[in-house]
């Protein structure tokens, strides 16, 4: 089971990355659906504008989590405390499930702005993804087991 939630995590968080560059890189597909917008009523616009350098942060850190569920999967490698490492890991994943849940108005299964493309796919794909990675992240760092060299 830890496998499998790790390869969730490192695929699913891998091909966020890769898209995350090629937008911080000025790339432009896909970059109208990934953001929340007003209603349609009020004018429909987003409610951000993610700068390129926010971008790659949001790439790094999508990176650092990657990493470190591998880290505490492994058990090796580890060079902060083994429960600081799984309960950084089980904080990310509860970022995820809570970023899924949203915050009841633009982001989430419960939001109640639902007519623009962004609420769409974020119904039927962000969401739902974004929850599946966060419970692999918490399944990893519950599961997990310290290595021979933490024994």
């Amino acid at each position: 089971m830890r496998d499998f939630a790790l390869g969730i995590i490192v695929f699913g968080l891998g091909l966020v990355v890769v898209f995350h560059l090629y937008w911080a890189a000025g790339g432009r597909l896909g970059a109208d659906l990934v953001i929340p917008r007003r209603p349609a009523a009020m004018g429909g616009e987003s409610l951000f504008h993610p700068s390129p350098l926010g971008t790659l942060v949001v790439a790094f850190f999508l990176i650092g989590v990657a990493a470190l569920a591998a880290l505490v999967q492994s058990g090796s490698g580890i060079t902060l405390s083994w429960n600081w490492a799984r309960a950084l890991l089980a904080a990310c994943g509860a970022v995820f499930v809570l970023r899924a849940i949203g915050e009841f108005r633009y982001v989430g299964f419960f939001k109640r702005v639902t007519d623009s493309r962004f609420a769409y796919w974020d119904t039927r794909l962000f969401s739902p993804f974004i929850l599946l990675i966060g419970l692999a992240c918490l399944a990893v760092a519950v599961q997990a087991e310290p290595g021979a060299a933490h024994r």
